[in-house]
């Protein structure tokens, strides 16, 4: 189904083994929100793999309720924009990673991650809101309105 996440991988972490049982069932409910919440904060923070899975879930699996957008952009942006060290900072590495995984997924949740990681950050590459812009001027800014309002900021549609 994916080349990120694998049953072995889920063994290891429960909340993988989640995002697993999800891309099986092939569907995103409020309560399977909550219990990735719950299983992704258990412990620690989400790592690299998690935030892989969830990236992975936004691109692979239909129907997502409303939870889904609020909890896939505060876990990535926290962990690409806070959790990563030096804080605050999206570096080259990252920022092409999310564009990768962005234009794969090409959904509306994916854009608003954009958007919302540079609207929190304090320091991206050069290049990378103008290559945030494109893809909007490329109509990925229609996708948007399928995600709540509270999590895209509202300087960027300017």
């Amino acid at each position: 189904m994916n080349d990120v996440l694998s049953p072995e991988d889920a063994e290891l972490n429960r909340g993988l083994a989640e995002a697993w049982k999800l891309m099986k069932k092939g569907a995103v409910s409020a309560g399977d929100v909550a219990t990735l919440r719950r299983e992704f904060s258990a412990e620690r923070a989400p790592g690299h793999a998690e935030i892989e899975a969830l990236l992975t879930l936004d691109r692979v699996v239909r129907p997502q309720c409303e939870a889904w957008a609020e909890f896939f952009l505060t876990s990535v942006t926290d962990h690409v924009v806070w959790d990563v060290r030096p804080t605050g900072i999206v570096s080259e590495a990252d920022a092409e990673w999310l564009l990768r995984r962005a234009d794969a997924a090409r959904t509306a949740a994916s854009f608003a991650l954009l958007v919302n990681i540079l609207d929190e950050a304090h320091r991206t590459p050069n290049w990378f809101p103008g290559a945030v812009r494109r893809r909007g001027a490329a109509g990925w800014l229609d996708m948007v309105e399928d995600v709540k309002e509270d999590f895209v900021p509202t300087a960027f549609a300017a």
